[in-house]
């Protein structure tokens, strides 16, 4: 916690696509309720500016503006995959041996949304490519916009498989 007569302070540290588009909707909502007549009920009292307060940003493997279909869909189906593989690990009665048959459920689970006869990635198949690169797709000139210019620090992996080198360092 900060000292009482100290200045608010913010370090973002995201991560891929998916933590930038986090990025973008929390510029987006601070913005929104900072311009408010009336601090936020749920705000101890208004927001001061972002420029006030954000020290820095660490984009880690991200951003890619421009990642092409299969990554796109490589992501969607791991975010899936962890959220069901957490969801059917999580139905169990409490005793152990519930628990140990739901991870062994959640597994399964995980293993069939990320496996060649995927039924989530025949899904998205049947959208139209653009639609599944906006999914994933970050919004770059939007943070730019709203974000303060502040140090920032890249890190990324010439190995990533979804958020590709070369878009990062475009």
């Amino acid at each position: 916690l900060a000292a009482q007569d100290s200045k608010p302070q913010l370090l973002v540290h995201l991560f891929s696509n998916g933590g930038f588009h986090t990025w973008t909707e929390m510029l987006r909502s601070w913005e929104v309720l900072r311009s408010r007549q009336e601090p936020h009920p749920s705000l101890a009292g208004p927001l001061p500016g972002m420029a006030d307060v954000l020290q820095g940003v660490i984009l880690d493997s991200a951003c890619n503006a421009n990642i092409e279909l299969e990554p796109c869909i490589r992501s969607q189906l791991q975010g899936m995959a962890a959220f069901l593989c957490f969801v059917a690990a999580s139905d169990h009665d409490g005793t152990d041996a519930g628990k140990k048959a739901a991870e062994n459920n959640g597994r399964r689970t995980m293993l069939q949304v990320l496996g060649a006869l995927s039924p989530i990635r025949a899904h998205l198949l049947t959208a139209p490519a653009e639609t599944i690169k906006g999914l994933s797709r970050a919004n770059a000139k939007a943070v730019h916009e709203l974000e303060p210019p502040v140090p920032m620090q890249f890190i990324y992996s010439r190995d990533d498989n979804i958020i590709s080198y070369e878009g990062i360092e475009e």
